[in-house]
């Protein structure tokens, strides 16, 4: 599918996927898949729940390359780690997405690694 799909793509349009976190420490069958990025879901991770907050927690990175340019966070089930920098991060919800009350009013987003938030400008998001 993902071969597929990338050959209908033009060819500067970069392929991304989303991937289990266990497929980003060890469990790297996609590797020859045609993707630019693998996003490693790193929330809600059931059994390895544990053992992958606790591998981040001790400095490593992903195994995989494919997964070390982002991270999936839930805004619902904080990672409670901290991500390594000059990554790209994307927000997952169990709920859908609502709009700003206005145009003018920021979506705040609480990052999983900090006490900053991070700030998304509504008029960005919702044109």
């Amino acid at each position: 599918m993902m071969k597929e799909l990338k050959k209908q793509l033009p060819p500067e349009t970069p392929l991304t996927m989303t991937s289990l976190a266990s497929w980003c420490t060890g469990d790297a069958w996609f590797n020859d898949f045609p993707v630019d990025e693998a996003v490693p879901m790193a929330f809600q991770m059931g059994a390895d729940d544990e053992k992958i907050k606790n591998f981040l927690r001790n400095g490593n990175d992903w195994n995989e390359p494919l997964c070390r340019g982002s991270y999936g966070i839930s805004v619902d089930d904080p990672l409670g780690v901290e991500l390594k920098p000059n990554r790209r991060v994307y927000y997952f919800s169990n709920s859908a997405w609502k709009r700003p009350r206005s145009r003018q009013d920021p979506l705040i987003l609480q990052t999983a690694s900090s006490n900053s938030p991070c700030t998304v400008l509504s008029r960005r998001l919702f044109r």
